[in-house]
């Protein structure tokens, strides 16, 4: 083990700690009506064609294709209409003729030897005559065999976040459960302040919030006092029975490190204490027992920033399974975005009339700052800021933002 003075580049420290992290966590069977956002732990794939056979994709008449290659305003084609089909999902054994078409409804399979669909908006019905004034290609409107899902295809990836899109196909292929990773987390927030009630711990909340986002079943949290041996307690205690540890404050490079002091009690594979990051310098990466043991500042910004730069890459390549990723997009910048060379920075910024200005407000603790944010820049470590008029890309936190 060997404690780091001197702050380390971020990837480089999360490729350091990768190679003590050999814990696996273990899979569990969940109903996938409890599935929604966690992470999956096999691959699923179709065992069926949907549709099985050719399906309308709109009201309208079915018919042979070849029967109106010929229509047009000038010279209409008259078909005799014998009959309807009004059941989804049912294969209707209607003998239809050349020269004639059948009234059907969205999602009905087409009676055999009719290959396409004109709606009902573009004829002229009279009678049981339909009047069609323009030919129509095979196949138009209609749903080919497999274009939904075909046998083969997957369904859902080893390591994805399970989204409503999987939980509809999962349903359609009658699979009621699902294995996902049983990812266990626990936060630590320390603090003598938040065990008297001076203050609210609300930082763990966001940590909470975000470990729930990554696909996280399960994230307990505790609060204590700014002492050592409580603290090494609650870290060992939270090893045996998680994946992964957090542990908000104490942390600076100095006496107050009550975290740092405790994770070098458990005498843990290795220790990087100082990143390369701003905010989020004084961030400890650990492993002991083969899982990660994070520690960094209690304040939101800085918490923030280690969460979607380190843990979220961190956790991704452990694990083999699918970052959170936000939306981005590329702006230019309208105001000059400042960093200091050598430091990873996260920019909070907003966009403006299609251009991108970091928030005016400083300091790892000002939660209104992200509340505020639109999104982040990601300044590298190499660059001294962003100049005005350089297009950057912006990690979007509000999707619905107008641009």
């Amino acid at each position: 083990m060997k404690q780091l003075i001197s702050l380390e580049y971020v990837d480089k420290a999360i490729d350091r700690i990768l190679k003590f992290l050999s814990w696996k966590p273990t899979i569990e069977r969940v109903s996938i009506h409890k599935a929604l956002g966690l992470i999956s732990g096999i691959d699923v794939v179709s065992n069926i064609r949907l549709p099985q056979y050719l399906r309308a994709t709109v009201d309208g008449y079915a018919l042979r294709s070849s029967d109106v290659s010929m229509a047009s305003d000038t010279n209409p084609v008259m078909l005799r209409c014998v009959s309807e089909v009004r059941t989804p999902l049912k294969l209707h054994e209607i003998t239809v003729q050349a020269g004639e078409c059948v009234y059907i409804e969205t999602g009905c399979y087409l009676p055999q030897n009719l290959d396409a669909v004109i709606p009902v908006e573009e004829c002229e019905v009279i009678g049981d005559k339909v009047l069609v004034k323009r030919s129509i290609s095979k196949f138009e409107n209609v749903a080919l065999p497999g274009e939904e899902l075909d046998v083969g295809d997957l369904v859902l990836a080893k390591g994805s976040r399970i989204r409503p899109w999987h939980l509809a196909a999962l349903e359609v292929l009658g699979i009621e459960f699902i294995d996902v990773l049983a990812l266990k987390a626990s936060i630590i927030q320390t603090g003598s302040e938040f065990v008297e009630g001076i203050a609210k711990p609300y930082t763990i909340s966001l940590v909470y919030g975000w470990l729930k986002e990554f696909g996280f079943i399960e994230v307990s949290r505790y609060v204590v006092e700014d002492n050592v041996e409580r603290i090494t307690e609650l870290i060992d205690s939270a090893l045996k029975k998680s994946d992964l540890v957090i542990v908000l404050g104490g942390t600076s490079m100095g006496r107050n490190d009550w975290s740092i002091k405790a994770i070098e009690r458990l005498y843990p594979d290795t220790l990087i204490h100082g990143l390369a990051l701003q905010p989020g310098k004084t961030t400890c990466l650990a492993s002991k027992d083969g899982k990660p043991v994070i520690a960094m500042s209690g304040l939101p910004v800085a918490a923030f920033a280690v969460l979607e730069i380190v843990v979220n890459s961190l956790l991704s390549k452990w694990l083999r399974v699918e970052p959170i990723q936000r939306p981005k997009i590329r702006l230019p910048t309208c105001k000059y975005i400042p960093s200091k060379l050598g430091l990873k920075t996260l920019a909070r910024v907003k966009i403006e009339h299609g251009c991108v200005e970091p928030i005016g407000i400083v300091g790892s603790g000002s939660l209104r700052s992200i509340l505020l944010a639109d999104g982040y820049v990601i300044v590298p470590e190499d660059v001294e800021g962003f100049g005005i008029g350089e297009e950057v890309y912006v990690y979007l936190l509000k999707s619905s933002k107008s641009v």
